[in-house]
Order: structure tokens, then C-alpha cells, then sequence
């Protein structure tokens, strides 16, 4: 299948090269050349002299301080930018582009199309989660937005959470909405309640954040910028946190990325891409491993796949099978001209957004 990209309205031309210009280069001897000079001082020494009078007549200036004008600019519109943000349901794909939240149908197909974006939310979108008819979008230090996605056509914000700092991580599972900060830990408020109430809060930083049917994960650190990570796994995060003793603690090396596939939840780090399962031994702890020989940046999983975006090298993806059983196998690495900001997969296509605002489908 070839690639789809979706490309803003319009573009603006390039400036057109100033014309160039010609020098003439006059030669003289001393003495001629200064006598034109002299003439053009006198010149001007005298009509300063006769232009005084006329000044003097004018009357002085008066200035009178103006109030401000108050701010009558408000925001009518946005469209593109980067995308933060992807998460598919079936062959619709959600994306957190900008200031809005979009929705995108057909993007297993040859053509996706744009059917409905969001107002344009209070900041930048940073991280996207939807689960059911509901999305929450982190805005960083605009808070977290909670949407109603049910007429995908009009996305519509039903409330505002505020950042406790800057919110960089988002979950759903159920009614719990969990928020990742960069340096004030992880809260999760119930979204059952009006306004939205807060149940739980975990010191430390949030490095990254993941939920899949109601499973959550987290990969924490004891405070901002510490190295020694841990993930931290609520098998019903739906629930959390009236069950406070389910909550499963596992040392992990800095520096991961998570996410929650088919029960299991995938970390990549330094050392490779591992499978954390209920059925390892003791439990939780590492299943499987597979060296991806290199450092990632982001990890999405779906469909029973992920894909690791490379830190180092930056223009390598790597798309890696995990199947139930048996071992991780690479599925296929791919180059990419320009980084690619975020990513989905699911089983039936990959879709990437690449730095300039592009998205790409594939199949």
C-alpha cells in the first residue's frame, strides 16, 4: 500500500531574491575630487540656516499618554503542527496535533480522512490517552484536558484538570485518569465524581506512563533526575487505588520506556526490549528480552508488536514482534529522512508523524 500523508491547506512561496545591484566606480585626481565635496557641504550648511526660521514657527509638540487598548485578540483558529500523540480503535486513529485533538478515519487505507478536531485546548499536547468515549490530552502546564469523543466529527472538552507542575504523561483505565508530572509524581483522580477528584498521589518524577484494559504502568523515579528507575504496575488499575496491596514494584535501569500489550508490559531501555508478565518468576520480573542495539526514545505497542524509535541512531525504527509465547523477534528496521515524533501500531498498519508535522500510514 503506498503511503497516505495528510498536508496542511496551504503553503507560503518562497521571498524572491533582492536584484542586483551595479556599482560604478568614478576615478579622479585629489584635488577635482574635493571640490565637488566642498560644494555639496556649502549647500548644505545654507539650507539649514534658512530652515531655521520655519522650525522656530512651528508649534512644540504635545504627548498625551494613551491607555492600552484592552486584549481583543482571541484564538478563531489552529491547524497542524506536531504530532505529540497517536492511539488507533479499530481504524480510526486519534491524534494530538498542536493545540487540538483530531480524528482521523480510514488510516489502514490509501486515503485517511480528517473528520473531526477539538476546540483549541489551553497549551501545547505533549501525550494523548483514549479509552471508550473518552480522551485526555496532557497540555503540559495548560493542565490535562478530558474529552468526550463519542461524535468524533465535534471532539468537545467536558473538563480541565490543572497541572500540579508540568503534566507530560496520560492514562485511562475505566474512570481513573492518571497524570505523570516531570518533577511532582503521579496522581490519579476519579472522573466518576464532578468536579473530578483527586484519590492518590506518588512523589518522584514520572518518565513514562502506560494502561491497556485497565492494566496501568509506570516507570518512576525517586526524584527529579535520579537515575535508579522503578516500574510500578497496578494489574487493576481501573480500581486503583482501593487496592492499594495490588500495586507491583520491580527495579528497572533508567532511562525506560513502557508499554502494556496483551497483558504483558514491555519496557525498553539500555539494555534492550523486555517483557515484564504475571507469569514470570517471582512474578513480574523479566520474561524475555531481545537486544535492539540501540537507545530508544519512545515505545508504542498494539496488535501484538511495537515499535521502538531510536534515540541513537536517530532515523532507525525498529517494528519487533511479541508473541504470547517464545521469543522477541525484530519484524522489520526501518530509516526514516526526518525523526519521528510519535508512532501507532495496532495489527492491520503503523502509522508515524514525522518532525514538520507530517503523518504517515502504512500497511
Amino acid at each position: 500500500m503506498q503511503p497516505a500523508q495528510i498536508t496542511p491547506h496551504s503553503q507560503l512561496g518562497q521571498p524572491m531574491p533582492p536584484a542586483p545591484s551595479r556599482r560604478v566606480l568614478i576615478r579622479c585626481r585629489p584635488a577635482s575630487c574635493r571640490r565637488p565635496l566642498r560644494g555639496i557641504a556649502a549647500a548644505a550648511a545654507l539650507a539649514a540656516l534658512t530652515a531655521l526660521p520655519m522650525f522656530g514657527a512651528w508649534p512644540a509638540r504635545t504627548v498625551v499618554a494613551q491607555t492600552p487598548p484592552p486584549e481583543s485578540l482571541t484564538v478563531v483558529d489552529q491547524m497542524w503542527g506536531p504530532i505529540s500523540a497517536m492511539v488507533g480503535v479499530g481504524d480510526r486513529l486519534y491524534v494530538a496535533q498542536g493545540a487540538r485533538l483530531l480524528v482521523v478515519d480510514g488510516w489502514h487505507g490509501a486515503a485517511p480522512t480528517l473528520v473531526g478536531r477539538s476546540p483549541v485546548l489551553a497549551g501545547p499536547s505533549v501525550d494523548l490517552a483514549v479509552d471508550g468515549d473518552r480522551a485526555a490530552v496532557a497540555l503540559w502546564t495548560g493542565g490535562v484536558a478530558v474529552l468526550d469523543v463519542a461524535d468524533p466529527r465535534a471532539p468537545r472538552v467536558v473538563t480541565m484538570i490543572p497541572a500540579h507542575e508540568a503534566a507530560n504523561r496520560v492514562a485511562l483505565a475505566g474512570d481513573r485518569l492518571w497524570v505523570g508530572h516531570t518533577g511532582n509524581g503521579l496522581v490519579v483522580y476519579d472522573l466518576a465524581s464532578d468536579p473530578p477528584r483527586e484519590l492518590m498521589s506518588i512523589g518522584g518524577q514520572v518518565n513514562d506512563l502506560a494502561a491497556e484494559d485497565g492494566r496501568v504502568a509506570a516507570v518512576m523515579a525517586q526524584t527529579a533526575g535520579a537515575p535508579a528507575r522503578r516500574l510500578l504496575i497496578w494489574p487493576d488499575g481501573a480500581n486503583a487505588p482501593s487496592l492499594p496491596d495490588e500495586v507491583v514494584e520491580v527495579a528497572i535501569p533508567h532511562g525506560s520506556e513502557i508499554a502494556v500489550v496483551d497483558g504483558s508490559v514491555v519496557v525498553a531501555n539500555g539494555v534492550g526490549l523486555t517483557v515484564h508478565d504475571a507469569a514470570a518468576q517471582p512474578a513480574w520480573s523479566a520474561l524475555r528480552q531481545l537486544d535492539i542495539a540501540c537507545r530508544p526514545l519512545s515505545l508504542v505497542a498494539g496488535g501484538g508488536r511495537a515499535i521502538v524509535t531510536c534515540d541513537i541512531p536517530h532515523s532507525l525504527t525498529h517494528v519487533v514482534r511479541i508473541p504470547p509465547t517464545g521469543p522477541l523477534t525484530i519484524q522489520a528496521s526501518v530509516s526514516f529522512p526526518r525523526w519521528i515524533e510519535s508512532a501507532w501500531i495496532d495489527d492491520a498498519g503503523v502509522a508515524v508523524g514525522l518532525v514538520g508535522g507530517g503523518l504517515r500510514t502504512y500497511g
